[in-house]
Formats: structure tokens, sequence, C-alpha cells
């Protein structure tokens, strides 16, 4: 793997873990993760196309819905 794409895979896992501890806005993920409210933005959106649940409103924030257990049908 590319050296700058390591660095985003990294910085998206550490936005999911954000993510997955309540609400947070962009601000908040970009002066932990070290990029721009922008980048957040594009990150975001990246990973909802990935499928990941996550709500967002402008003024409050992001948060991951949790994931429905799969069923099995026999």
């Amino acid at each position: 793997m590319c050296r700058r794409c390591e660095t985003r895979y990294r910085r998206m896992q550490k936005i999911v873990s954000l993510l997955q501890k309540g609400l947070v806005t962009a601000d908040e993920i970009a002066g932990k993760v070290g990029v721009s409210s922008r980048t957040v933005y594009r990150y975001v959106e990246d990973l909802r196309r990935e499928g990941l649940p996550i709500d967002g409103e402008a003024g409050v924030g992001y948060l991951m819905r949790p994931r429905r257990e799969a069923r099995h049908v026999d």
C-alpha cells in the first residue's frame, strides 16, 4: 500500500472510531484527526459509499447508527 493510502486509511479508521463513540461535529473530528473540516466531509461521504450507516445534520454533527445483525433463514 502506498504511503498516502496508508495515511488516508488510518485517518478513516480514526473517524470511524470517533463516530462509534457518539455524536461528533466535523470540526471536532478535524481537530482530532489533523485534517480540515472539508476533508472530513469527503471522508464521511466515502465511508457512506462503502456502506457505513452514518447520519449527519448541519450544525449538529455526525453519528454512526448501529448495524443490524443479519438473520439467517433456514
